[in-house]
């Protein structure tokens, strides 16, 4: 697998789980944790989106009343 190649979150989780032996094993690793971190802050940033949709929406119904 070539360092360009992009992992699925499933490859990548399967990847952490395992752990490294080699060097080229530990730079495979290290891109697993990058793209582990990609989706966790993707994940954490819908969540706050979310939150805040809910607070426009609990604001503005109040301005209705």
């Amino acid at each position: 697998m070539s360092n360009n190649k992009n992992l699925s979150l499933i490859d990548a989780l399967c990847i952490v789980k395992t752990g490294w032996r080699t060097e080229q094993e530990k730079e495979l690793l290290d891109n697993a944790y990058l793209v582990i971190k990609k989706h966790s802050e993707i994940l954490h940033l819908e969540y706050q989106r979310e939150c805040i949709d809910e607070k426009l929406f609990k604001i503005k119904e109040n301005d209705k009343q």
